[in-house]
């Protein structure tokens, strides 16, 4: 009696709990300023072009969670003493399936985005992607001193040579490059 009375109360605490938690928080949006000033994006092309993204991320999330499950298989079936070699290799052709499929997907949900801008906003986008191609020597230049760092980066020559990609205000750039890629001032 003592013991399905307190399996009782565990479980209604623990139900208890887990639905006062609520849903897990959501990151918060990525920063858009200076992308919305250089492309002049209105509110509502934000809100379109963060749909598209979120549906994207969606997309992509259930061939995330299949090329991890063809690993953990594949990871399972190389412990063996003698693994198979087929089921090796279809294991590894499925998880290439897959990832062609994502980098397919990321390629419509592109075409998906440029179509929420106007003309003039894909003429200011064709010189960002032309702008990004120039990044390596950019970056290049700046570690051999022929450019100067943005006045946001601080000055001199960091771990990581000149225009290291520090925050303002110091900060791991390590760290945060895998923190939101927040690694210059906040876009918004």
């Amino acid at each position: 009696m003592k013991t399905t009375t307190l399996t009782v109360c565990l479980y209604g605490l623990t139900v208890f709990t887990a639905a006062a938690q609520g849903p897990p928080p959501q990151p918060p949006a990525p920063a858009v300023n200076a992308v919305k000033e250089a492309l002049n994006l209105t509110d509502g092309q934000l809100t379109q072009l963060r749909q598209v993204q979120q549906n994207r991320i969606q997309a992509n999330r259930q061939l995330q969670d299949q090329i991890a499950e063809r690993q953990r298989t594949l990871d399972q079936t190389l412990r063996q003493s003698a693994p198979d070699a087929v089921t090796v290799g279809n294991l590894v052709l499925d998880a290439n399936k897959l990832r062609k499929q994502i980098r397919i997907n990321d390629e419509t949900y592109r075409g998906m985005a440029a179509n929420v801008l106007t003309a003039d906003q894909k003429k200011k986008l064709q010189d960002l992607e032309n702008a990004l191609k120039l990044r390596p020597a950019i970056e290049q230049a700046l570690g051999l001193g022929l450019l100067a760092p943005p006045a946001d980066q601080g000055p001199g020559a960091g771990p990581m040579g000149f225009g290291s990609r520090r925050p303002p205000g110091g900060g791991d750039p390590m760290r945060n490059r895998w923190q939101g890629q927040r690694l210059h001032q906040p876009l918004n």
